[in-house]
């Protein structure tokens, strides 16, 4: 039985001689008798209740320091209800008196509530009023659970009621007082912590919590009373119930802990969900740097069970170097470790199949609201895994960039290769009515219709050379075939290609007399000068003039040339030359604002390769939008 029985009055235990169903004091019971005792069957069944109460709450959150002690508690009051319905249904007074001398931890419940209301209160305690309140507690129940268990000075002797073996506290004398002084100071104690924390606690989560557990409190020491002091002055035949009054209690708290989330709403519970939920694998230690809680990620990270980890000096889980010298090894992790502070510190942390992974270290101190140090948060982090996450970044965002050049290269490549294509079939397609009619083709076509489909074949293929080369290029390079080639000659015969650009914007183009012979790929320089007199001729108004320049030119004591193309064109930005030479790199112009201009956007990509693979180089100079291009080759 839980102590405060006290309050009963001792001759309200002492036996009736004239009762025919009560036995005399050293009456021993039959077997049937004690299964018969509903009473310490009742006992036994809130024994159950009561530890299936704490198993669930602990369930709930293991390493929360008020879980362990709500279920500590609940165990020691299964335990005395499991006490109470042994000796009750013993069947001798010596075998009961046995069961109560063993029940003599029934004080301990008491101490157990006021250490959860000292965890529990807020603001926290000071460290002082904490370990005095706890050692004034937890000493002084030590004391009273001595007395009953060498003494005889709190009990009397046993009797045998209705409802099984019964054994009266004593109401008078030293002893009793000083449990009444107890008892007052524990309960006292317990609710002023919790009626504070109602009050001074601004979460209004807390404030539920606290005013549950006021109550809760409240209904073991009301019960022990109405049960065992009032209800006796109007019948003597009831059992001792204090210890049903504290399932009651416990029933309540348990109830609010699954209808309200009780306990799971505090700050440590908060920052411990958010723990779990971080990808870093994350380190809470107290102040002598032994761990007190991690995450599932340093458990994955390791490879170590959390039980493993807990508790364990933090110097004993990194290892700088190899070296056999383990104690020196360690010293030198707790040298580097000792800073409050840490960023970004390289070591190595053990894993469970012995070998080791290097990380990066970052280390902040925990203080609560007054400043003191509670313990130190470490952060950890995988060099390889963030090494693969910053590969994985790098390539999603190579990848999305790809996308987007496909996606323009595809809406390029479409109108490029559309617009020569409408001329080629259109004009095709009249030629072939025309011939099935067996109509005269030159009465339906002149010069200048096979001009325009001469022209449309040419940019088409142009436009599919481009791709090809581009391709080669991105895949495996292109290949030269030097030749001996007249440069000037060479000049010549582009422009006669891009002859007929020019005249439709009355463009004129001046070549260079000079003759100058080089080993070249005659082919590819062909296409790279084409590309250029293109893009002069592109964007130049009407009615204005390009000028191309030749020259000799040695570079590192070899003989070679030196090619200018100068336009009046739109020009180039400052920025837009930084990335001319781009694949797919176009520039929007206002020329392109009121008519198309063909392109899509490899001219010089393919040309500063092509002129690299001679040895060559390509500059282009522009003073600003609107001010002509400078094209220098060499």
């Amino acid at each position: 039985m839980i102590f405060p029985i006290f309050y009963a009055k001792s001759d309200y235990y002492r036996v009736p001689n004239n009762l025919p169903y009560i036995a005399e004091n050293t009456a021993s019971k039959t077997f049937r008798d004690v299964l018969l005792n509903y009473y310490a069957l009742i006992s036994l069944a809130f024994a159950t209740i009561s530890f299936y109460v704490g198993v669930v709450v602990y369930q709930r959150k293991p390493y929360d320091k008020l879980h362990r002690i709500f279920f500590v508690d609940a165990f020691f009051i299964a335990m005395s209800l499991f006490v109470e319905f042994l000796y009750r249904s013993a069947e001798s007074m010596e075998v009961a008196f046995i069961w109560t001398k063993i029940g003599s931890f029934s004080p301990m419940p008491v101490a157990l509530l006021l250490h959860f209301a000292i965890e529990y209160a807020s603001p926290p305690l000071q460290r002082q009023r904490r370990i005095l309140l706890l050692v004034l507690g937890y000493v002084t129940t030590f004391v009273f659970i001595c007395l009953y268990f060498f003494t005889n000075l709190m009990w009397e002797e046993l009797v045998l009621m209705d409802w099984g073996w019964t054994q009266a506290y004593k109401s008078e004398g030293l002893p009793t007082i000083l449990v009444f002084i107890w008892v007052a100071f524990m309960v006292y104690t317990t609710l002023y912590l919790f009626g504070c924390t109602y009050k001074n606690s601004k979460n209004s989560h807390q404030k539920q919590q606290a005013k549950y557990l006021f109550f809760a409190s409240l209904i073991p020491f009301i019960g022990g009373t109405v049960l065992n002091y009032i209800l006796p002055l109007f019948t003597r035949f009831i059992p001792p119930l204090f210890n049903f009054s504290y399932i009651m209690s416990m029933i309540i708290i348990a109830y609010a802990i699954l209808r309200y989330d009780l306990f799971m709403l505090r700050t440590t519970e908060i920052a411990e969900h958010l723990l779990s939920k971080m990808s870093e694998a994350v380190l809470l230690v107290d102040p002598s740097e032994n761990v007190e809680n991690l995450n599932q990620a340093f458990v994955n990270l390791t490879g170590f069970g959390k039980q493993q980890i807990l508790g364990q000096s933090i110097a004993g889980l990194f290892q700088r170097e190899t070296t056999n010298d383990k104690g020196q090894e360690t010293a030198e992790i707790i040298s580097i470790l000792k800073p409050t502070v840490i960023q970004n510190l390289e070591l190595n942390l053990r894993t469970n199949s012995g070998s080791t992974r290097p990380v990066i270290i970052s280390k902040s101190p925990l203080e609560d609201r007054k400043g003191r140090l509670q313990g130190f948060l470490y952060l950890i982090t995988d060099v390889a895994s963030r090494q693969q996450a910053e590969n994985n970044m790098q390539v999603h965002k190579t990848l999305e960039i790809a996308d987007d050049l496909n996606a323009d290269l595809l809406n390029w490549a479409s109108h490029e290769i559309k617009t020569p294509l409408v001329p080629i079939l259109g004009l095709s397609e009249l030629f072939y009515n025309a011939k099935k009619e067996g109509k005269d083709l030159n009465t339906i076509f002149n010069e200048a219709d096979f001009q325009a489909l001469w022209r449309s074949a040419t940019r088409l293929e142009d436009i599919v050379k481009n791709f090809l080369d581009a391709g080669l290029i991105q895949k495996h390079g292109l290949k030269l075939t030097p030749v001996s080639t007249d440069i000037s000659g060479l000049l010549k015969e582009s422009l006669d290609v891009m002859e007929r650009y020019a005249s439709e914007k009355r463009i004129r183009v001046n070549l260079p007399t000079i003759s100058i012979r080089a080993e070249v790929d005659e082919s590819k320089l062909r296409q790279c000068l084409i590309n250029l007199l293109s893009n002069a001729i592109k964007y130049s108004p009407p009615n204005s003039e390009v000028a191309v320049m030749l020259d000799r030119k040695t570079a590192n004591q070899i003989p070679g040339f030196e090619i200018q193309i100068i336009d009046h064109g739109y020009g180039f930005t400052p920025q837009e030359l930084n990335h001319v030479f781009e694949p797919f790199m176009r520039v929007h112009t206002q020329q392109e604002e009121k008519k198309y201009v063909p392109g899509v956007g490899l001219g010089l990509y393919i040309c500063k390769y092509i002129l690299s693979l001679h040895g060559g180089q390509i500059t282009l100079n522009s003073e600003g939008q609107g001010k002509g291009t400078t094209i220098l080759v060499w």
